[in-house]
C-alpha cells in the first residue's frame, strides 16, 4: 500500500501544479485582457478626432463633388446654347450676306460677258455700230 500511496500522493502534487500553473495563465490573461482594453481605449481616443476629420473631409468632398456636377452640366447647357447660337449666327449672316454677295457676283460675272460680247460686236464691225447710232437719232449722215 505504501506503494500505492505515494503514486497518489505524486498524482495529487502534480494535480496542484498544473491547477497552479491554470491559476498562473488564467491571471496573466486577465492582466493582459485588461492591458489590451486600455491600449483600445487609448486607440479610440485617440482615434475618435481623426475620424470626426476624416468624416468632415468626407462630407466636403462629397459637396464639392456634387458642386461640380452641377457645374458641368449648366457648362455643358452653355457650351450647346453657345454651339446652337453661333450656328445659327452663321446661318444668318450666311442667308443675309453671302447668298447675295454670290448673287451680286453672278450678276457682275453675267454683265461682264454682255459687255465683252458688246464689245466684241463693236469691234468687229464699227461701220454697223455707227450706221445704227446715226439712224437711230434720225441723221442717215455718218459722223466723222
Amino acid at each position: 500500500m505504501a506503494g500505492s500511496t505515494l503514486l497518489l500522493g505524486l498524482i495529487a502534487a502534480a494535480t496542484v501544479v498544473m491547477a497552479v500553473v491554470q491559476i498562473g495563465v488564467v491571471v496573466y490573461a486577465a492582466r493582459l485582457a485588461g492591458r489590451v482594453n486600455r491600449l483600445v481605449d487609448v486607440v479610440e481616443h485617440e482615434i475618435k478626432p481623426t475620424l470626426a476629420r476624416v468624416d468632415a473631409v468626407s462630407a466636403d468632398v462629397a459637396h464639392v463633388t456634387s458642386l461640380a456636377s452641377a457645374q458641368a452640366e449648366r457648362l455643358d447647357k452653355v457650351v450647346g446654347q453657345l454651339a446652337r447660337q453661333a450656328d445659327e449666327i452663321l446661318t444668318f449672316a450666311q442667308d443675309t450676306v453671302v447668298k447675295p454677295v454670290k448673287q451680286g457676283g453672278a450678276f457682275l460675272v453675267g454683265l461682264r460677258a454682255a459687255l465683252v460680247a458688246f464689245r466684241r460686236t463693236s469691234d468687229a464691225s464699227p461701220s454697223t455700230s455707227t450706221d445704227s447710232v446715226d439712224s437711230a437719232s434720225g441723221n442717215g449722215a455718218v459722223a466723222g
